[in-house]
């Protein structure tokens, strides 16, 4: 009697989100979850559950009256100042999600 020994080409790396444990050769295919997310493209944490993964929050303030308001923050982090009689807040953008401010007397 013969032996048939079929091959089928697929992902062999069983952490990829399309691993086929019937593969018998790599043919490069694997596909893998965005970081954060798993395969499904659901978060992996989102503790407070404002549908923004944890490791994508970014603390600021999100009051837009606050002279320090930061339209990109997803967490208030308590930090909104306001500006209180002749003092005037101007805040300049460095890079990323992170202000400076520089106070000057009018």
């Amino acid at each position: 009697m013969y032996a048939i020994h079929l091959r089928f080409a697929g992902c062999q790396d069983d952490t990829a989100c399309n691993y086929d444990a019937d593969a018998t050769d790599s043919d490069d295919s694997c596909e893998y979850a965005e970081d954060g997310y798993d395969c499904n493209g659901n978060c992996l944490a989102d503790t407070d559950g404002d549908g923004v993964c944890d490791p994508f929050e970014v603390a600021g303030c999100q009051d837009d009256t606050a002279c320090n308001y930061d339209a990109d923050a997803t967490d208030s982090d308590d930090s909104c100042e306001y500006a209180e009689g002749r003092l005037r807040l101007q805040w300049q953008l460095l890079s990323g999600y992170r202000r400076r401010r520089r106070m000057r007397s009018i």
